[in-house]
């Protein structure tokens, strides 16, 4: 029987939980059943004591025990492999940890290009055209303006929380701002300069308590998470849509009834104009001079006006 996971906190427990005792009789337990490791003539765990089915290694003189041999939580942004027990006497092996300059560059990039892209997009659809005056979708959004705003505000700002002697700004790491907030990194040298001066120089600027990457992480959480500034926003929307589509059935409920008022008040004009119509040509009749029979074949005046 053997655990899928490594350590200590994944041992196996055996245990009888009825008469007879199984595993006490077999030796795979002892007889107070508790753990007890295998020897030549009997059963039992195959390590007695739990703290040995641990990686035990000492760095920099403390002591440290993990469930694997791969550990990485000791050293930031290091992962330290064991790959066999030393024996007394065995030399001390040294870790020897330089910066991979190539992957900071293609983070780096990878960053001003996601940020430019964003940039890009709240630009776009929150700019207003000079000359055609065509408005972008959300030119009238204050809400996403502000978080244009408040971005660019953020990468051109110094970080407060760089160790003494690192940069503060991306600028002193070759990275320039333009116009429309867009970043690009001119000088190489400058980066090659700044993580020569430590391992914490350049990430001290994004990674810091208020690096710029933690505060980007920070505000943009705060729009597109579950009930952030978004999510509200859209919620607000859909709203007055509801509200509107409400309003516009009521509007047109309304206009239904007055439409028909004014057909029944079009239906009494007509017949109106109809009698009018049927009168008046009576009327021209009458008084063009011709006789009105009276009946009893006698005639009227011939009248004329």
């Amino acid at each position: 029987i053997v655990s899928d996971d490594t350590g200590s906190s994944n041992e196996i427990e055996l245990t009888d939980i009825s008469s007879p005792k199984f595993l006490k009789d077999i030796g795979m337990i002892s007889g107070g059943g508790g753990r007890q490791e295998a020897s030549g003539t009997s059963g039992g765990y195959i390590y007695g004591n739990t703290s040995d089915l641990n990686s035990i290694f000492t760095l920099n003189g403390i002591q440290i025990e993990n469930d694997s041999n791969e550990i990485g939580d000791v050293l930031t942004g290091v992962t330290i492999t064991l790959k066999k027990a030393q024996s007394a006497g065995d030399s001390t092996e040294t870790i020897s940890i330089t910066a991979d300059e190539a992957n900071i560059r293609e983070q780096i990039n990878g960053f001003i290009e996601d940020y430019n892209d964003v940039i890009k997009y709240l630009n776009k659809h929150t700019s207003v055209n000079s000359t055609t005056y065509e408005r972008g979708v959300l030119s009238g959004d204050v809400t996403i303006r502000s978080l244009r705003l408040t971005l660019r505000s953020i990468v051109s700002g110094n970080v407060s929380t760089v160790a003494d002697g690192n940069p503060v700004n991306i600028t002193e790491i070759g990275i320039s701002i333009d116009s429309k907030g867009l970043l690009t990194l001119d000088d190489e040298d400058e980066v090659t300069d700044a993580l020569g001066a430590g391992d914490d120089a350049v990430t001290d600027l994004f990674n810091s308590d208020e690096g710029i990457a933690v505060r980007l992480e920070t505000i943009i959480n705060a729009y597109i998470l579950t009930g952030g500034v978004i999510d509200d926003a859209r919620s607000a929307t859909n709203l007055k849509i509801t509200t509107a589509s409400k309003h516009q059935k009521s509007i047109k409920s309304r206009l239904k009834i007055e439409e028909g008022g004014l057909f029944q008040k079009y239906s009494q004009y007509y017949k109106n104009f109809s009698r009018y119509s049927a009168q008046k040509s009576l009327f021209e009749r009458y008084s063009t001079g011709s006789y009105m029979n009276l009946g009893s074949g006698g005639y009227g005046l011939n009248i004329s006006i």
